[in-house]
C-alpha cells in the first residue's frame, strides 16, 4: 500500500513538473507604461503625463526626453530579453517617438547603446520593436531607456503608450 501511494505521488510530481516547465522557464516581462516616466528637467514645460500616455502639452514643440529605469523581473539577474518594444501612436512625418535601451557598467560608469526604435507614421496606434544580442546581467550592469518625443508645431500629437522589454 506504501509502495502505491509512493507511485502515484511521485506520478502526480512528475505531471505538476512536466505541466509547469513552460511558466516556470518563460521570461517574465519588464514593462513601462508611459505615464511612469521621469522627464528631463529641459522638457518640463513640453510635456503632459495624460493617462494612458506621455506626450506633449497644449502648447509644448521641439524635442523633450524622458527616463525609465529597467529592473529585473526575473529574480535571477539574467532575464533572457533580446527585444525592446515601443507602443506608441505618431501619425505625421514632423513628429517621432523613440525609445534607446542603455546598459551602464555599475563600476566605472560607462554606457553601451543596445537598441534603438524609432516610431514609423501609422493613423492608428502601433508596435515597433528592436531586437539586441548582449545578454542581460544585473550582476554586473544596471539598465535604462532613454524615450524622446518630437514635433515640429502643436498640430501633430505623438504619444508614448509602453515600452516592453521581453
Amino acid at each position: 500500500m506504501i509502495r502505491k501511494s509512493l507511485f502515484v505521488l511521485c506520478a502526480m510530481l512528475l505531471a505538476v513538473l512536466t505541466f509547469s516547465a513552460p511558466a516556470f522557464s518563460a521570461t517574465i516581462p519588464w514593462t513601462a507604461a508611459g505615464t511612469t516616466a521621469v522627464i528631463d528637467e529641459s522638457g518640463t514645460t513640453q510635456y503632459a503625463l495624460t493617462p494612458p500616455y506621455l506626450g506633449f502639452n497644449g502648447t509644448g514643440v521641439g524635442v523633450f526626453t524622458a527616463y525609465f529605469n529597467v529592473t529585473d523581473t526575473s529574480a535571477t539577474a539574467f532575464p533572457g530579453w533580446n527585444t525592446l518594444t515601443l507602443s506608441y501612436f505618431d501619425n505625421a512625418t514632423p513628429s517621432q517617438v523613440s525609445a534607446t535601451l542603455y546598459r551602464l557598467d555599475k563600476c566605472d560608469g560607462t554606457t553601451l547603446q543596445l537598441c534603438f526604435v524609432a516610431s514609423i507614421d501609422s493613423a492608428v496606434n502601433t508596435c515597433n520593436s528592436c531586437t539586441f544580442t548582449q545578454g542581460i546581467d544585473f550582476t554586473r550592469y544596471e539598465y535604462y531607456i532613454v524615450a524622446q518625443l518630437y514635433r515640429a508645431t502643436t498640430a501633430y500629437q505623438p504619444k508614448l503608450f509602453s515600452l516592453r522589454l521581453q
